[in-house]
């Protein structure tokens, strides 16, 4: 008796150890996987790149003055003019134009934000 139980045993043991579960092996695809070529990479990259964005204020208005001294400018909530060593607030207000000059009162950029 206790040879057929052993027996029996032994069976299921080596049924279960040559069968692979299904659920923990999920069937991947080979080309899933595959990364795209890297010319097309850069070429998606460049694309994006290449295609400007509108700017949303009037910074373009603004730009001619870099170079030369810094005027009265207006003061509001679409337009800020200050010093590269000023502090400032960080928020991005996409609408607002600001205008930084130097230490020697010449305008050193112009831009949205």
């Amino acid at each position: 008796m206790r040879l057929a139980a052993l027996s029996l045993l032994a069976i299921l043991l080596a049924a279960c150890a040559a069968e692979e579960p299904a659920a923990l092996d999920p069937p991947v695809a080979d080309d899933l996987m595959a990364e795209a070529p890297a010319d097309e990479e850069a070429g998606a990259n460049d694309e994006a790149e290449s295609i400007p964005i509108p700017e949303q204020c009037d910074a373009e208005d603004y730009r001619p003055l870099i170079g030369t001294p810094a005027a009265t400018f207006p003061q509001n909530e679409f337009f800020r003019a200050y010093g590269e060593t000023d502090i400032i607030t960080q928020e991005y207000l996409p609408r607002r134009t600001n205008v930084v000059y130097g230490s020697d009162g010449i305008i050193k950029d112009v831009f949205c934000g």
